[in-house]
């Protein structure tokens, strides 16, 4: 070898030295840098957030804390103030003058956040901290909540859905630098509606001024605090926190209290402008010792004024508050089922409602301090029928809302045909849970069709406001989650809703065949030739089975009852102008949710394959479900054996239902009467259903069950049983 060989094979060596020296030395600089390490056994960083951020934003904290203490061994404390020197989880707005200064001091900065909307970011700070940034408070508690979600692993709907997260010795962040965007929808909420389950799952702490068999129990002000967690851990900032709420009983009032602590926006149900419906109209009446006062802005326009205005005043002093405006009647029905007095004409109406909601948008202006208080104006059933046809005047600066009439399949005609003008925002109502027609007890809206519908109200420019019927929760957690992440950022959600990523997330090695399990139950539900809905859903068959109950039961009264029903049948009767209005409500308002169903034939066909559909689902996903964890057999099991199985008695009972119509109009009793006994028999797969669903901590889940009411239900089959009983005795007898 040479010596300038020799001393350049030196040189090279000395130089890959200095080299290794200088990667470990970057290695080692960047492990410092950039790692953060939340805790590891039982050693914990601190958590810095500054006393003056909002409430709201200290209890995302708190979760974040006792998330923690379910997750790891180590317990994570509030540090009084900032230390660099100590390993510490940074979080705060980005205005918040202390936080600013205490991450400028780690080299951190969240100035790109400022002007924007509910955005985070989060980061690697410093040698041993991380940052957590909201553009404002509500960025920062979402910021807050997607930090758990994303690194301790907890599912937001974690309460309802049973998905506890798993267990965790050492979390440790590096090269993490995250920034959300703005959400596309600015107003993202729940409505919690129908919400019979929930008002009797935790024992009562109150009651209602009501009388409507299915709201008298208000729902437990801790179970509101559970709902309300569970809406922003989604990332969701909107709820109407009950159905026919009215403010001025202190355990409703209580519900608003419990949503108002989470920093969430406050609205109130389409029937209840200004808070008033007509329940909460005819309490303030009572009080002031009138109880026939009409609750009609036709015949009383003076007193429902004055009513709206009292309650106005009582909402104003609600933070955040959106207001409701609109003219309803009692219940869910349209203004002229309360007062018969109202015009027949739909421009008469419309003219009704319009100077209705001019006198309320004056009212709020008198209370609501703000420059421009935020309204909205949905447009549900005869809302949407007035609209189309251009006979409501809605002011300007109004978010009109317009809504499916199904369960999220599609929207109402006024959706497609309106055309947007910059002196309004436009939103849509949307339904996971519709009560009458269902879903109630089982959902039914795959992933995919809310992500239709939600693209088509981008394209529509109607994204302002999105409010969701969600009811009881529970049953609708797939639905919710993949919801809620389309909701934040609609340009991300792929075709088939965002169900495949729920599944591969949660179960990540059985998320694939879970998924296809769920696209499977999906598909057993029967579509409407010509609707292009499902349209034998829970509901649907509980009300067909019942109507078919009830003939058989009325007509097997007597022999001239029989007679008349028989000829009824044959020739068809005749309509008074209350049942033609409630005919054009039920069938031309909401026909997508009652869509004709035809001869009793037309009917049978399609609920017979349904429930035979179900019946194949059912055993495919009892037999998957055995092959799993213990983790996602139980979630499983509950979210969609129970619901298959629930949808399986329902079909089932419907179909021999109307087979027993069918017998029962050609006279054919004891054929009736053994297809009654099916029926009786199919309920079996119902009381399964609810068996899985109340295990555990869930063991009161149906103590409400005041809606698709299942003991009700029994007992009324029963009873026509008993009726064609007799029926049968009497004809025996004469012969």
């Amino acid at each position: 070898m040479t010596p300038e060989k020799s001393r350049h094979m030196q040189l090279s060596a000395q130089n890959m030295k200095k080299s290794f020296v200088i990667l470990a030395m970057a290695a080692a600089s960047a492990l410092s840098a950039e790692e953060f390490t939340l805790w590891d056994g039982g050693k914990a960083a601190d958590i810095y957030v500054d006393r003056s951020e909002p409430e709201f934003v200290r209890l995302a904290v708190k979760d974040l804390v006792s998330d923690a203490a379910k997750i790891g061994p180590a317990e994570l404390k509030l540090a009084a103030s900032p230390d660099k020197n100590t390993p510490t989880l940074y979080i705060g707005t980005c205005d918040n003058k202390k936080f600013s200064d205490a991450i400028k001091a780690l080299g951190a900065s969240a100035e790109s956040l400022k002007g924007k909307r509910e955005c985070f970011m989060m980061q690697n700070a410093g040698g041993n901290s991380f940052v957590i940034a909201g553009s404002d408070p509500r960025g920062t508690m979402f910021g807050v909540y997607d930090f758990i979600e994303k690194y301790l692993g907890v599912q937001p709907l974690y309460f309802f859905s049973g998905l506890e997260p798993k267990k965790k010795n050492k979390v440790a962040l590096r090269d993490i630098s995250h920034k959300s965007a703005e959400p596309t929808v600015k107003y993202r909420g729940w409505f919690i509606n129908d919400e019979d389950l929930l008002s009797e799952f935790y024992p009562a702490e109150g009651y209602r001024n009501i009388d409507y068999a299915f709201y008298r129990q208000v729902v437990n002000p801790k179970l509101m605090a559970r709902i309300a967690e569970a809406l922003v851990r989604a990332k969701f900032n909107l709820i109407i926190p009950a159905s026919f709420l009215d403010i001025e009983n202190p355990s409703e009032a209580a519900l608003v209290k419990e949503a108002a602590k989470r920093g969430i926006y406050i609205s109130m149900h389409h029937i209840e402008p200004l808070g008033v419906s007509g329940y909460t109209f005819q309490n303030y009446w009572r009080a002031k010792g009138e109880n026939d006062t009409p609750f009609s802005y036709f015949s009383a326009k003076e007193k429902m004024e004055e009513t709206w205005r009292h309650y106005a005043k009582k909402w104003s002093g609600v933070p955040n508050v959106i207001w409701q405006i609109g003219l309803r009647g009692v219940g869910d029905r349209p203004m002229w089922f309360a007062d018969d007095k109202i015009p027949d004409s739909d421009k008469q109406r419309g003219k009704i409602i319009s100077e209705a909601i001019a006198a309320q948008s004056a009212i709020i202006r008198e209370f609501d301090r703000r420059e421009n208080p935020p309204m909205t104006a949905t447009l549900w059933a005869e809302g949407a029928v007035l609209h189309e046809k251009g006979f409501l005047k809605i002011p300007q600066g109004t978010t009109i809302v317009f809504s499916d009439n199904c369960p999220g399949w599609k929207m109402q005609n006024d959706f497609e045909k309106i055309e947007r003008m910059p002196e309004y925002k436009y939103g849509i109502y949307y339904h996971h849970q519709l009560w009458g027609c269902g879903p109630h007890m089982a959902h039914a809206v795959p992933p995919s069709q809310t992500a239709k519908v939600l693209k088509e109200a981008l394209d529509k420019s109607s994204t302002d406001y999105v409010v969701m019927n969600v009811s009881n929760v529970r049953e609708f957690v797939v639905g919710i989650e993949t919801s809620a992440k389309a909701l934040f950022d609609l340009n991300s959600v792929k075709p088939d809703g965002g169900l495949s990523d729920f599944m591969s997330e949660h179960f990540p090695e059985h998320g694939q065949a879970m998924a296809a399990a769920y696209e499977k139950y999906y598909r057993c539900f029967s579509m409407h030739p010509s609707r292009k809905v499902p349209f034998w859903l829970d509901g649907n068959c509980r009300n067909e089975a019942l109507a078919n109950f009830s003939q058989i039961r009325k007509a097997s009264a007597s022999k001239k009852s029989l007679a008349a029903y028989l000829k009824n049948e044959r020739k068809g009767g005749g309509e008074n102008k209350k049942q033609t209005e409630m005919k054009r409500f039920v069938f031309v308002m909401l026909g997508d949710a009652y869509p004709d169903k035809g001869s009793y034939e037309f009917r049978l066909a399609h609920i017979a394959k349904q429930a035979g559909d179900f019946k194949k689902a059912s055993e495919e996903i009892r037999s998957l479900s055995e092959s799993l964890p213990k983790r996602e057999r139980d979630f499983l099991r509950a979210n969609l054996l129970s619901h298959s199985l629930v949808m399986l008695g329902f079909s089932e009972i419907c179909k021999f239902s109307v087979e027993a119509r069918i017998a029962f109009n050609k006279e054919e009793f004891e054929k009736c009467l053994s297809l009654l006994n099916s029926a009786r028999n199919s309920l079996k797969h119902i009381r399964e259903g609810m068996e899985i669903n109340t295990q555990g901590k869930w063991k009161n889940w149906y103590r409400g069950d005041r809606k698709m009411n299942v003991a009700d239900f029994e007992n009324r089959l029963g009873s026509t049983m008993q009726s064609l009983q007799k029926l049968i005795s009497q004809i025996e007898n004469k012969r």
